[in-house]
């Protein structure tokens, strides 16, 4: 991570092109978790708020287990 966030403009560029799909497919994944958020804040939905965090604490658990 430490060699990633020193390298330049170049090959920022580089590797994202290089990953285009991949790369793509999780912002798409991440817009949609974000705009479904937007939307409960909007809506004031305290109960939708919550589950979504829920989920959320259940994934990073997964997570720190592997």
């Amino acid at each position: 991570l430490t060699r990633i966030a020193r390298i330049n403009d170049e090959m920022w560029s580089e590797l994202f092109l290089n990953n285009k799909e991949d790369l793509l497919l999780q912002m798409e994944k991440f817009k949609c978790s974000f705009d479904e958020l937007y939307e409960k804040i909007k809506t004031s939905d305290r109960e939708g708020m919550r589950e979504m965090m829920r989920c959320s604490t259940v994934r990073r658990g997964l997570f720190d287990k592997e």
